[in-house]
C-alpha cells in the first residue's frame, strides 16, 4: 500500500506497510531521493533506500550481544530480522520491509502511522515493549517527520533510532 502526500510543487510517497519508508520525494516532478529505483530489490536484500526509519538502533552494533537499560540481550545471528553490514555485524535495526505499520490518519498533506513493538520476534531483538508513531507532514517547501516513542507498561525504553535519508539530485553526481 502506498500513500502520496501533495503540497504545492512537492510530492512524497510513503509505504506504511513496508516500514513507513519514504519511497519518493519529488520537487516539480524531479526525484530528490536516491536508492528508490528498485525498491523490491532493496526490500529483498534488507538494504536501505529513500527515507527509512532505522529502528530500534540507527547505527552498527559492536557484536551480537548488547546491554541496555539493565538488560543483557543476545542476538541470533541467523535471524531474518537482522541486517548485517559488510563485516557481519548488525546494523540499522530491523530491515524496513519487515516492520508493518498501521495507518492511523491520511490526508492530502499528512500521514500518520504507528508500529506496536510487541511481537515476540521483535522483542527477541529489542526486549522493550513500546509504540512508535510517525507523522509525515508535507508543506509547500518542506517535509517534516515527527516521531514519538511511547514506552510500554514494562518501563523505560532506551532510544537509539534515526532516519537515514538518501538525498541526491539526478542531474548531479554525488561528488558535485
Amino acid at each position: 500500500m502506498t500513500h502520496t502526500l501533495v503540497a504545492g510543487d512537492l510530492e512524497a510517497v510513503f509505504l506504511p506497510s513496508h516500514g513507513m519508508l519514504g519511497a519518493s520525494l519529488r520537487h516539480r516532478g524531479v526525484e530528490i531521493l536516491r536508492r528508490v529505483e528498485n525498491l523490491e530489490t532493496s526490500a529483498a536484500k534488507g538494504s536501505t533506500a529513500g527515507i527509512p526509519l532505522l529502528h530500534p538502533w540507527a547505527n552498527r552494533l559492536a557484536g551480537f550481544r548488547y546491554r541496555a537499560a539493565g538488560r543483557e540481550v543476545r542476538l541470533d545471528s541467523s535471524s531474518p530480522l537482522l541486517h548485517l553490514d559488510a563485516n557481519g555485524l548488525p546494523m540499522h535495526g530491523v530491515p524496513w520491509p519487515l516492520l508493518v505499520w498501521e495507518l492511523t490518519e491520511a490526508k492530502r498533506d499528512l500521514l500518520k502511522a504507528k508500529l506496536e513493538w510487541s511481537r515476540s520476534d521483535l522483542l527477541a531483538i529489542f526486549p522493550f515493549r513500546h509504540r512508535v508513531e510517525v507523522a509525515a507532514t508535507l508543506q509547500r517547501d518542506s517535509l517534516t517527520l515527527e516521531t514519538t516513542l511511547v514506552a510500554g507498561l514494562d518501563g523505560p525504553v532506551p532510544v537509539s533510532f534515526g532516519f537515514h535519508p538518501y538525498f541526491g539530485l539526478s542531474e548531479l553526481s554525488r561528488a558535485q
